[in-house]
C-alpha cells in the first residue's frame, strides 16, 4: 500500500469514520463521471489545455465539494420523509 493511502487509512480509522476498500470502490466508481465530463472538456491546443485542467481543477473541486454537500442534504431529507 502507498504511503499517503496507508496515512489515508490510519487518519480515518483514529477518527472512526470507516474508509473500506469497498467504500473506496463505490467513490471511485461515483467520480468516474465526473472525470469523463473533465476529460471532455480539454481543449485540443496543449497550452488552453494545461490552463484548462489546472485551473479548471482548483475551480471546479470547490463546486464539486458544494454540489456534495447538497447532494448530502437532498439525500436525508428524501431518506428522512420516506421513513
Amino acid at each position: 500500500m502507498p504511503a499517503a493511502a496507508a496515512h489515508r487509512d490510519h487518519a480515518c480509522e483514529d477518527a472512526g469514520i470507516g474508509l473500506d476498500e469497498e467504500r473506496m470502490d463505490a467513490y471511485a466508481d461515483a467520480v468516474e463521471g465526473v472525470v469523463r465530463v473533465d476529460v471532455a472538456s480539454v481543449p485540443d491546443e496543449p497550452q488552453a489545455a494545461v490552463r484548462q485542467v489546472v485551473v479548471g481543477t482548483v475551480l471546479v473541486d470547490a463546486v464539486l465539494s458544494a454540489l456534495r454537500l447538497l447532494a448530502q442534504q437532498h439525500t436525508a431529507v428524501v431518506t428522512d420523509r420516506s421513513r
